[in-house]
C-alpha cells in the first residue's frame, strides 16, 4: 500500500524496507517490486545492478512480470551490459508459457525459435 498509495500517499521510500524484508523472505513479487524500484531509482537510489539482480531472482521464481521486464531489458542494445537475444527469447518463452500474450507477441515479433518443450 505504501509503495502504490492504495487508500494513503504513497511512499515508496517508506514501503522499501517492508519490500526488502518481504524479498529476504522469499516472496516473488517482493523481488519484483524490488528490482523496479532499484532500476527506476523509485524510493531508493538507482542501482541498475541491484534492481537487474532482484528481477533474475523473480524471474527465476517463474515471476511473470520479471521474466518478460528481463527478456525486454536483454533485447535493449545498451541491455545494461547484459543484451542476449537468446536469453531474451527464453525469457520470453517461459513467460508466454505463463500466459503472458504480450510476451507471446514479442516472441513472433523477435522471431525467437521457440525452444521449450510443448
Amino acid at each position: 500500500r505504501l509503495l502504490l498509495g492504495d487508500g494513503m500517499t504513497a511512499d515508496p521510500a517508506a514501503a522499501l524496507p517492508h519490500l526488502q524484508s518481504a524479498a529476504a523472505s522469499g516472496i516473488r513479487d517482493a523481488k519484483f517490486l524490488l528490482g523496479q524500484m532499484y532500476l527506476r531509482g523509485l524510493g531508493a537510489t538507482r542501482n541498475t545492478l541491484a534492481g537487474m539482480q532482484w528481477l533474475e531472482k523473480a524471474a527465476d521464481m517463474r515471476h511473470n512480470g520479471a521474466q518478460l521486464e528481463r527478456a525486454l531489458l536483454a533485447r535493449q542494445p545498451q541491455g545494461y551490459g547484459l543484451a542476449d537475444d537468446d536469453r531474451a527469447c527464453r525469457l520470453a518463452e517461459y513467460s508466454s508459457r505463463n500466459g503472458n500474450t504480450r510476451a507471446t507477441k514479442l516472441l513472433d515479433e523477435w522471431s525467437c525459435k521457440r525452444r521449450l518443450p510443448q
